[in-house]
């Protein structure tokens, strides 16, 4: 916080100011009548109103107020690629490392991506999203991880191939085999009494 004034000297200046802790300025050698004027450097993030601090008379107090700028809407938008195409829908979750997503679960399909609003996010933060794998198919999710607000990513989709037929060769119980050898031996025996008639 820095003071100045139309007459005499401000001991120290700038000086620092909190809600709990006031800047109090020494000022020397003014002339009656003399006002000061303090103005702030204005945190990042908020907005100043220091009109109460304009010409403030000698012995008074004054009060700069700052408010928090909105935080900004960022988007993360998150589209879908099957292989081969459908027209299905599937569930995508979206959470970020900071802020607020105000619908984190939206649905994506081909040519309709998902748009998720996060709001309140600070620099440098990054979004995942990641779906419910549909059935029968296999997912690349790693293009959308570590997404940078206002980015985009893309998750794809693979069918996955038909299980391999494995073709069964039947086998014969025993029972089966036994009636087998029994009928083998009486065609035998039958063959045997033609040959000695």
């Amino acid at each position: 916080m820095d003071l100045t004034c139309t007459s005499g000297t401000v001991t120290t200046t700038p000086l620092n100011a909190s809600e709990s802790l006031p800047a109090v300025f020494m000022v020397t050698g003014a002339d009656p009548g003399a006002t000061c004027t303090a103005t702030e450097t204005v945190p990042a993030g908020y907005t100043a109103n220091q009109a109460d601090c304009v010409d403030v008379s000698l012995g008074g107090s004054c009060t700069v107020v700052n408010t928090l700028i909105p935080p900004l809407a960022a988007t993360i938008t998150v589209k879908k690629d099957f292989s081969p195409d459908s027209v299905a829908t599937v569930p995508v979750t979206l959470s970020c490392t900071s802020g607020t997503v105000t619908t984190p679960h939206l649905e994506v399909a081909e040519g309709t991506p998902a748009v998720f609003t996060v709001m309140g996010a600070t620099p440098g933060t990054t979004c995942t999203a990641t779906e419910t794998v549909p059935e029968g198919y296999t997912a690349n999710q790693a293009n959308c991880a570590s997404v940078a607000l206002n980015g985009h990513c893309t998750i794809t989709n693979k069918r996955k191939p038909p299980p391999a037929m494995v073709a069964s060769i039947p086998t014969m119980s025993e029972w089966a085999m036994f009636l087998l050898a029994a009928l083998l031996t009486i065609a035998g025996f039958a063959a045997v009494r033609r040959q000695r008639i």
